[in-house]
């Protein structure tokens, strides 16, 4: 009886390791270490609920899967439809395009190796079984994508998030509110400007501009914000101050 009871579970654990021999890995990663963080759900099944800058899906079939992904400041998931490859890790990389757009697109696929190999941290729970120990492989170069300067988001999603600013009564809300609502934006010169004209008094015009200065793409622009200062003493500190964070 007990021959048998241990040869049943030799069995059961030769299937789970096979089994874990067929399946995959996939690794969605942002493009930029400054892009906000992301939580991933595949097939609508998501690990956890931190925000993280790689998140990685052990022991997937060979299959294709719906992807969410949710930006630490979005309220709205961004879709797609990727594959996997058993035996193979597929590392995808979430990209902007210069008119705002997100793609996940296809970095590199390589051979799996053994389960000690270096992978970027990521905020996912220790894998149930072990992945069998593999010989390691030359991975496959895949094409990578094209990065784009930075871009200024979109003027519709610049307007309403504008609104949000442009309603509270008092400066001091507004500086605020601004800072939560475009902490993961790029402006352009113009938007920096329409901000700058909803506050009241200099001193906290320049801490809106100085908070976007570091946002703003296109700052060989920048010294047009000078002129929307009441107090020369202030343009005056505008100016010194940008001068002494040129290229941050």
């Amino acid at each position: 009886m007990k021959s048998h009871l241990r040869l049943l579970i030799l069995l059961i654990f030769s299937v789970i390791v096979l089994k874990a021999q067929d399946c995959g890995k996939i690794m969605i990663s942002n493009a930029s270490k400054t892009d906000p963080g992301i939580v991933v759900s595949l097939n609508g099944v998501r690990l956890n609920n931190d925000y993280a800058q790689t998140v990685t899906f052990r022991y997937v079939d060979e299959n294709t899967y719906r992807v969410k992904i949710l930006q630490a400041g979005s309220s709205t998931p961004l879709s797609f439809t990727i594959s996997s490859e058993a035996r193979y890790v597929s590392a995808y990389l979430l990209v902007k395009d210069n008119v705002g757009r997100y793609s996940l697109l296809l970095q590199s696929k390589s051979l799996m190796l053994n389960d000690n190999e270096p992978e970027p941290a990521v905020s996912t729970p220790a894998a149930v079984v072990a992945t069998p120990t593999r010989a390691a492989a030359t991975p496959t170069k895949v094409a990578e994508p094209v990065y784009q300067a930075p871009v200024a988001m979109g003027e519709a999603p610049f307007r309403r998030k504008y609104d949000e600013v442009k309603a509270k009564s008092f400066d001091d809300d507004k500086l605020e509110r601004l800072k939560e609502a475009f902490e993961y934006e790029n402006l352009n010169t113009n938007q920096v400007m329409d901000l700058m004209k909803l506050f009241s008094f200099d001193d906290k015009r320049m801490e809106a501009a100085k908070f976007c200065y570091k946002k703003t793409v296109d700052k060989e622009e920048f010294y047009r914000t000078y002129d929307l200062f009441s107090f020369s003493s202030y343009k005056t500190q505008m100016k010194d101050w940008v001068s002494k964070n040129k290229g941050k």
